[in-house]
């Protein structure tokens, strides 16, 4: 087993970042963020969230901004598949035939049960009220090519190095202050929204606050390489007492994405979002020895 990258996710009312092994300090303070001139998008963190609002608002004859604190993409991708009612809504947005042209629209899965592995497939869920009646595997990375370009196609771009500091209602229109390395900004709309989780900017300024707390699991992340994997192609999930392990062939840095879920080790004293210690290779390991001795 060799990891490229692993990291650790806090689950909960809002999930601490992924956890790089290489990376001393990652920004995740400000993920995507929006604004707009007459109806505007301010978004932050729901990255492919932000992007369909945006799309959706321009179709709706809305002048847009989106803008993005981070200078680039924010890796790794932590959702895999589409389910059928993401893409019904997508559909209207014309692009669909671009992400079923990347997606995996009949993928296999081998359940494994202690000794017993069962194969099974989830396409054709007998559907009949969908066009999309399958699960589609598919990087979340990929969702958002896919969703920036038919946004670049409109004429719009997302604004990346650009943080939505502050916004204000204003009754019958909104104003949002950006600041960028050009300087400070401030933008008059009708409309800010915010797609950046429970540190939202947005949500703070609207003073709707958030109130929950973590689960007492943690999520694990990590793209590898399997030695004796016995020819493995489609999904792999295990089963067991220690909680679930995912084998996807669908890593962005190696060939697998491991995903299993374990008891969280306590809170690292960061906010939810920012990013903490690395998962060592030797936990990686033993998580895939559990799942495979069961």
């Amino acid at each position: 087993m060799c990891p490229w990258w692993c990291g650790r996710w806090r689950t909960g009312a809002g999930r601490r970042g992924p956890l790089w092994p290489e990376v001393a300090s990652v920004d995740t303070s400000g993920t995507l963020q929006a604004a707009a001139v007459q109806a505007l998008a301010a978004v932050r963190f729901g990255r492919s969230l932000s992007i369909t609002l945006a799309l959706q608002a321009h179709d709706h004859g809305a002048r847009v901004r989106i803008v993005e604190r981070r200078l680039g993409a924010f890796r790794p991708s932590r959702a895999l598949i589409l389910h059928p009612r993401t893409l019904e809504v997508l559909r209207p947005l014309g692009v669909t035939d671009a992400l079923l042209e990347l997606a995996d629209t009949a993928p296999t899965v081998g359940l494994h049960l202690g000794s017993r592995v069962v194969e099974t497939g989830l396409a054709d869920l007998a559907l009949p009220d969908t066009a999309f009646p399958h699960l589609s595997l598919m990087r979340q990375t990929d969702v958002e090519k896919v969703l920036a370009q038919a946004l670049a196609d409109r004429g719009v771009t997302v604004e990346r190095g650009t943080e939505l500091v502050t916004a204000r209602d204003e009754r019958h229109s909104a104003r949002a202050v950006l600041r960028s390395q050009q300087g400070t900004e401030e933008v008059r709309c009708l409309f800010v929204g915010g797609c950046d989780g429970p540190a939202s900017t947005v949500r703070a300024c609207a003073g709707i606050g958030w109130h929950g707390r973590p689960y007492t699991e943690e999520v694990v992340l990590a793209d590898l390489e399997l030695t004796g994997d016995s020819g493995r192609s489609g999904a792999q999930v295990f089963a067991g007492r220690q909680g679930l392990l995912f084998l996807f062939p669908l890593g962005e840095q190696a060939t697998w994405r491991l995903l299993a879920t374990r008891a969280s080790t306590g809170g690292s004293g960061l906010e939810f979002g920012q990013p903490g210690p690395a998962v060592p290779c030797a936990d990686l390991q033993q998580l895939l020895s559990l799942s495979l001795s069961l």
